[in-house]
């Protein structure tokens, strides 16, 4: 069977479907991409901000069923809010 780009993600979908695995990266990057933006202008070094990021980092990685993409994904945002709050004290 030749594969084209169309039925080639069908048929990865399916195969996906079949033994339980789908991996929704849009919806990944987006939830990431809200919980950068919501963090990013705010960064304190406080009990009460480092809390809340690792309340909502922990949140996320559930959502998605704590899958090993989604924690990189949160572990390299607080990783770059530790970043900025160090140089933010320079």
């Amino acid at each position: 069977m030749y594969f084209n780009s169309k039925n080639f993600e069908r048929f990865i979908l399916t195969v996906f479907q079949k033994v339980g695995v789908i991996m929704d990266y849009f919806s990944m990057y987006k939830d990431v991409w809200g919980f950068h933006k919501k963090h990013i202008n705010n960064i304190q070094d406080t009990d009460e901000f480092w809390g809340m990021v690792v309340d909502e980092g922990n949140a996320l990685s559930k959502k998605y069923n704590r899958c090993k993409f989604i924690i990189n994904l949160v572990l390299g945002e607080i990783a770059e809010f530790e970043r900025l709050c160090k140089e933010m004290k320079k």
